[in-house]
């Protein structure tokens, strides 16, 4: 006799059941329609774009003098700063700053020997003008001796003349005629010697005055010379005061938005000193993006902005967009850590800020050139689902 067999679940069996199959579609159901984000933090500062000028120093040194303070208009290459650059010292002390004082003094020494040439020149030349002047005193009373001598040699020649003629009619005596032809010739004699004074003062005056002449030439190429040395030695003074500082000038015309230096400071090539700000200007966000994320990041992204200035836990969260991504990293050839580890390198991306100013305390203060932040950048967002099916999808792939 066979009786019937009764297949029963019980109640508590059937309610786990359901409540393990409701848990199983609400956990799908929430993986599918929850979402996972990825978000990349970087640091990064607030600085000039379209309308703004960075002046960024070539070399580094120290501050020596600062020539202009925030606001302040200034022309294309007015100096803003004086930079001292950093000197190499011996044990004899800066050797630039020694330098320097040698062509100082090399300088003055030429200086000095160039005025005593100037005065050796201008003496040759009072000389020449001083023979110049005796020689025409003494050329001007010989010429009157000479024409002296010439009127009473035509008198005592009238005279020869007349006694001769009364010598032929036996007036006179010869002897008479004979003294007469005697103090003729000598009167003749003494007019050849006033010419012959005063070629002699003129060959004197012409000897000594090329004498002096020759000086003044020699002394002219010795002050060509130490011009030619004063130039020298002047374009290497420059060179060196060159090397000990240099000016730190305006790139362009506009208004000193930004001062990241004072004076005394210390500071290394490249450092951005002033931002110059024209009337077109903008501030905008560069951070430094590590390279692992920046596969991921592109123009149009959102990004929540944490200024140091403003905390955000107090004056709330700033955003901006992704305008561009620097296609190489900052570093070149293999980026080290101090321990000889190779470390991330770092590429720029630029961002727009929503707005240039942010309201603290019930007043709107602006951004400003320098202002380091911290940039949240969201670089994935997909569903838990996708999230966890992605390495199952992925050994899939591979495997086939």
């Amino acid at each position: 006799m066979h009786s019937p067999v009764l297949l029963a679940q019980p109640l508590m069996d059937r309610v786990l059941s359901g409540f393990l199959g409701t848990v199983f579609i609400a956990g799908v159901t929430f993986c599918a329609l929850a979402q996972y984000t990825r978000v990349q933090t970087a640091r990064g500062e607030v600085t000039a774009a379209s309308g703004f000028s960075a002046v960024v120093t070539d070399e580094g040194g120290v501050i020596s003098e600062l020539l202009v303070r925030p606001g302040q208009s200034v022309e294309k290459g007015e100096p803003l700063a004086r930079l001292s650059r950093t000197q190499v010292v011996s044990e004899q002390g800066d050797t630039t700053l020694f330098s320097i004082t040698q062509a100082t003094q090399a300088l003055a020494n030429v200086d000095l020997r160039l005025r005593e040439t100037e005065q050796a020149i201008a003496a040759a030349r009072g000389h020449i003008a001083q023979m110049q002047r005796s020689a025409g005193i003494s050329t001007s009373a010989a010429t009157a001796r000479r024409a002296l001598s010439e009127q009473r040699r035509q008198v005592a020649a009238k005279r020869l003349e007349q006694l001769e003629a009364l010598a032929k009619e036996g007036i006179v005596t010869t002897m008479a005629v004979d003294q007469a032809r005697v103090q003729s010739m000598q009167l003749l004699q003494e007019a050849s010697d006033g010419d012959l004074t005063i070629n002699e003062i003129g060959r004197a005056r012409d000897e000594r005055v090329a004498a002096l002449e020759s000086r003044i030439r020699d002394l002219v190429n010795v002050r060509l010379t130490l011009a030619t040395e004063r130039l020298h030695t002047e374009k290497q003074l420059i060179d060196l005061r060159a090397r000990q500082a240099v000016a730190i000038v305006a790139p362009a015309a506009g208004v000193v938005a930004a001062i990241s230096v004072r004076p005394g400071q210390r500071i290394e090539a490249g450092h951005r000193a002033f931002a110059v700000a024209r009337p077109s200007a903008r501030l905008t966000v560069v951070l430094e993006v590590p390279s692992k994320a920046i596969g991921l990041i592109e123009a149009g992204q959102r990004v929540s902005l944490k200024y140091d200035a403003f905390p955000y836990m107090t004056f709330g969260l700033r955003y901006g967009r992704v305008v561009s991504v620097e296609n190489a990293s900052l570093e070149s050839g293999q980026a080290l850590s101090t321990d000889g580890r190779e470390t991330d390198r770092k590429f720029l991306v630029e961002v727009l800020p929503e707005d240039s100013s942010v309201v603290a305390y019930g007043r709107e203060r602006s951004l400003r050139v320098g202002m380091m932040l911290t940039a949240d950048i969201q670089v994935e967002r997909r569903s838990l689902l996708e999230w966890w099916l992605t390495p199952l999808s992925t050994l899939r792939e591979r495997i086939g």
